[in-house]
């Protein structure tokens, strides 16, 4: 091949797409990332260790997401905002249950910041200590969420 050939070699298409599939898969990633880099400062002990199981349980749904996004881009292709038919009429559900499950692992990021807040060292006046409810309760609410990612990702 020449210089000029590898120069310019135009790459593989992106299997996800440009449109909604991508974005769905995309806001999904996002929210996960997000989760990991809330718990990253969480002090060790019980509560990092159930956060950090939630994490891989978001990793696990995250390698789900974008099998699912990839096939349906297949099925129903989109370059756009608006979500396709698709063969079987199924993908505006499919896209509804994605964008739910994004939601959730935001969720659950967002419930792994408020158990770190909770576990906060006391402050300069010494008066606010960690509260362990709180942060336990916080963490169950993240577990909740990535179950109920699971659920909607495994159909």
């Amino acid at each position: 091949m020449s210089v000029r050939g590898r120069l310019f070699r135009r790459r593989e298409p992106d299997p996800l797409g440009d449109g909604v599939w991508r974005r769905a898969h995309d806001r999904f990633r996002r929210a996960v990332d997000r989760f990991h880099q809330v718990i990253e400062p969480v002090p060790p002990g019980p509560e990092r260790d159930r956060l950090e199981l939630v994490g891989a349980s978001l990793a696990e749904s995250l390698d789900i997401v974008r099998a699912v996004c990839v096939r349906a881009q297949a099925q129903a292709p989109s370059s756009g905002l608006d979500v396709p038919r698709g063969p079987d009429g199924r993908a505006p559900d499919l896209h509804r249950r994605l964008s739910r499950a994004g939601a959730l692992a935001a969720q659950a990021a967002e419930a792994a910041a408020m158990c770190r807040v909770a576990l906060r060292s006391a402050g300069p006046d010494g008066r606010a200590a960690p509260d362990g409810r709180a942060a336990a309760e916080r963490v169950t609410a993240a577990e909740r969420a990535a179950g109920a990612v699971r659920e909607l990702v495994a159909d």
